[in-house]
Formats: C-alpha cells, structure tokens, sequence
C-alpha cells in the first residue's frame, strides 16, 4: 500500500553512520564529491541564521540504507536560488521554490513567517 505522504527525515538522521556511497544523489557523486560532502554542505546551510530547516525526502528504500535525490530547505524569502546552489560547488542542484498548499504531501507543519521552501533536487 502506498501513502499519500512523502517520507522526509533530518539531515541528522539520514547522514550520520551513512557508509552507503551513493545514497544521496548518485549521479552528482564523483569521487571529489561524495555523500559525506553532502552532509557537510548541508550542515553549513543548516547553521545559518537565515535558514529555519532541511529535510531529505526519501525517494526509494534501499536494503542497506534509504536513497535519495532531494532535499527541501526552509529559507528566508530573500535568499536567491543562487546562493543555495553555490553551497555544492560542482555538484549544483535544481533549485526550485515549492508552496506548501500546492504539496499537501509534504509533512512539513509551517514555515516561519518571510520563509520559503526550496526544493533541491539532483538528477
């Protein structure tokens, strides 16, 4: 059976004593760049004043370990697309701004008043 509700988990719990090499984003990992180096990049953003959260949505479950491609970030509205995808370097992702009323899939309960979602997504 199926859910009407997408699965999305903190960077936290997704990362930490993640070994599987390719479970974030497959095709943008490389051998400069790497999950780990997600993590790191993700923990930067994280860690500013202007961004309220980020979740990873998990795309496929895995034996290992759940895989995937997308993450959502809370942000303040005045930060641009840009500023978000210079954070990955030579890995940037498709950077697109979601409206909670158009995803009633996305568990998220609010956003912080003059905040934005983002949705990050690598192919």
């Amino acid at each position: 059976m199926e859910s009407d509700i997408d699965i999305l988990v903190s960077i936290e719990d997704f990362f930490e004593g993640n070994t599987i090499e390719y479970s974030f984003a497959a095709n943008a990992c490389d051998e400069d760049f790497n999950v780990n180096e997600f993590y790191v990049a993700f923990k930067k953003i994280k860690s500013l004043d202007n961004v309220q959260d980020i979740w990873i949505m998990i795309t496929d479950i895995d034996e290992q370990w759940p895989y995937s491609d997308t993450a959502l970030i809370a942000v303040s509205s005045d930060i641009e697309e840009a500023c978000v995808n210079e954070c990955f370097g030579q890995v940037p992702p498709e950077v697109r701004e979601l409206n909670l009323t158009d995803e009633p899939s996305l568990p998220i309960p609010y956003l912080n008043d003059g905040y934005k979602l983002l949705s990050l997504w690598w192919d």
